[in-house]
């Protein structure tokens, strides 16, 4: 196994005006303050990466995955476009008696 060392950062913010606090981490600490809320606290953690891992073949397989949606999205898209056009040409066509 392969360790990575990184600070990571608690924020921490009221959104409901004190009725509630909201926690989350970020590598960052420089989030915007009106959205993110403050950094309360951080801390360098060390994670065990198995050796096993190719994060190389995880982001092709996420763009992968991503290049198949938008493809089916534009196919969707394609097929409405061509449906409303159908019924266009459609109406212009039309013979009266």
């Amino acid at each position: 196994m392969n360790a990575i060392t990184r600070t990571i950062y608690l924020y921490a913010k009221a959104p409901n005006y004190g009725t509630q606090i909201d926690y989350w981490t970020s590598g960052s600490a420089n989030l915007d303050l009106q959205s993110f809320g403050r950094v309360v606290a951080q801390a360098e953690v060390t994670f065990d990466v198995p050796a096993g891992l190719n994060p190389v073949q995880m982001a092709i397989e996420e763009l992968e995955a991503e290049r198949a949606k938008v493809a089916d999205d534009f196919r969707r898209t394609m097929a409405g476009i061509n449906d409303r056009l159908s019924k266009l040409q459609a109406i212009t066509n039309e013979v009266t008696a």
